[in-house]
């Protein structure tokens, strides 16, 4: 069975302690025990390792709410998680990889990303993938569960396998972020520990998502992160016509004062930003062959405007066209293509 050192695991202000698992804790059979390590760390999995006797590891792991960070120096390791590990488990999750020093090689979805030092990507535990590296490697991990960063990205998948390299920007600070948080998360009580779980997924979610034009600096990066959850909130509760800026604050937990301030820096204010993403469903919605049996009274309702009138002149005023109009070019396609 593999073996925590007993020193570094207890009770200490408020949480516990870094656990570290070390090879040269282990028995006879180090590939048995670090795979067993690994799958009790982040999901099960086949681990295969290069020369059992000689094979050197050590993981350092904390706990910060609900993330596992864990900082890994380990030699030559094939991991693969099959479709046979992904049936047994209950909660999937995702995990970040930063690359201090590399080579590594990651496939997933079809991709194949190599990770140099001072990379980093995204691997999602509930596909099947392979990870791999013919040295030695030193990498921090971060596993969040799913439902929480499906709430912050637009497309988790998009950034699995896929490398990017950390250079200066939001990029270096998420992985130096996480680096010091593996060392010192567990000297944080209850209270700061969940604080710091969201911001941190915040600024992950900015530095994969965010294009370079993009990317906040100094002040702005808190703003940046309460002005994508708030935007995300809004996807998720479009079709709600009582959706309005004080529901989205007190959704993310801000005021609206506050919330109003962080959209000041953006050319549409929060509500018109909210007025403009229902207009553009509702026309998306419109223009889709496969909703033509649907109502433009229905469409309407769909996407939070409670009164058609209203939402036939707000949509020619943003579009120039009317409703009706979207909707007979639509069925006219689909009739020439019939």
């Amino acid at each position: 069975m593999p073996l925590v050192r007993d020193a570094d695991r207890g009770v200490h202000k408020g949480g516990p302690m870094n656990a570290i698992y070390s090879s040269r804790s282990f028995g006879a059979d180090k590939r048995r025990a670090w795979e067993a390590v690994v799958s009790q760390l982040y999901a099960s999995m086949d681990v295969q390792v290069r020369g059992i006797p000689e094979f050197e590891g050590e993981i350092t792991h904390c706990l910060l709410d609900d993330l596992d960070l864990t900082h890994v120096i380990a030699d030559y390791e094939i991991a693969s998680r099959r479709r046979r590990h992904i049936a047994r488990d209950v909660r999937q999750s995702c995990v970040f990889l930063f690359v201090k020093n590399g080579p590594m090689t990651l496939e997933q979805f079809g991709r194949e990303a190599l990770l140099d030092s001072n990379s980093c990507s995204l691997v999602d535990l509930g596909s099947p993938y392979v990870l791999k590296h013919a040295g030695v490697t030193d990498t921090f991990f971060l596993k969040a569960p799913e439902v929480v960063l499906r709430s912050k990205f637009k497309d988790v998948q998009s950034h699995c396998a896929v490398a990017r390299p950390i250079g200066p920007g939001m990029g270096r600070i998420a992985a130096d972020l996480i680096a010091s948080l593996v060392q010192n998360a567990s000297d944080a009580g209850e209270d700061a520990a969940a604080c710091l779980a969201t911001q941190i997924v915040d600024i992950l979610a900015i530095a994969f998502e965010a294009g370079p034009a993009d990317m906040p600096e100094g002040p702005s990066l808190a703003q940046a992160a309460v002005r994508r959850r708030a935007l995300a909130y809004i996807d998720r509760r479009i079709s709600d016509a009582a959706l309005d800026p004080a529901m989205v604050a007190a959704a993310i937990g801000v005021s609206t004062r506050y919330l109003h301030r962080v959209f000041e820096s953006s050319e549409k204010s929060l509500g018109t930003h909210i007025r403009a993403r229902r207009l553009q469903r509702a026309r998306a919605d419109l223009a889709d062959e496969r909703l033509c049996q649907r109502s433009i009274s229905e469409i309407a309702l769909r996407n939070g405007f409670a009164n058609q009138s209203s939402f036939a002149t707000t949509f020619k005023k943003e579009f120039g066209v009317s409703p009706r109009a979207v909707r007979a070019a639509t069925r006219a396609q689909d009739r020439d293509r019939s």
